[in-house]
């Protein structure tokens, strides 16, 4: 990795570049899980049924049964749903197989260095009436 991106990375208040790496492709690999759900929910909701029976139905009883759309459009909708389904099985192994070796970072808070109170320039410290600890600047 390039050593003035990691100067960056650090320089906002990661521990590390891996680290942040870490945690953004995490976040990257969530949201196309996220994202392939919601496109294979359009057909689910389409044809009111799972890609496996959909492709079962499509073998066994043939197109007339499962829509009165072309026959085009549903060869072309198999074609991407199973596409879809391939993905997002793919997507899930792929972060199965991170969070198994210990790759995956859910929270940016777990990356963080700990804050250095001097540089944040703190004028004054003190409880609330919450017990909670506050920083004046």
């Amino acid at each position: 990795m390039n050593e003035k991106l990691k100067q960056y990375i650090e320089s906002v208040g990661f521990k590390d570049a891996e680290s942040f790496v870490r945690w953004q492709f995490t976040r990257y690999m969530l949201e196309k899980i996220a994202r392939l759900e919601a496109e294979i929910q359009v057909f689910k909701k389409k044809y009111q049924m799972d890609y496996e029976t959909f492709e079962n139905s499509l073998r066994e009883e043939g197109v007339e049964k499962i829509s009165q759309e072309s026959e085009g459009e549903l060869d072309f909708d198999s074609i991407e749903w199973e596409s879809l389904e391939a993905g997002l099985k793919h997507a899930k192994s792929l972060l199965a197989e991170m969070e198994k070796t210990g790759q995956t970072v859910y929270h940016e808070k777990d990356i963080l260095k700990a804050p250095d109170l001097e540089s944040l320039n703190v004028h004054e410290s003190k409880t609330n009436e919450d017990g909670k600890y506050t920083i004046g600047f």
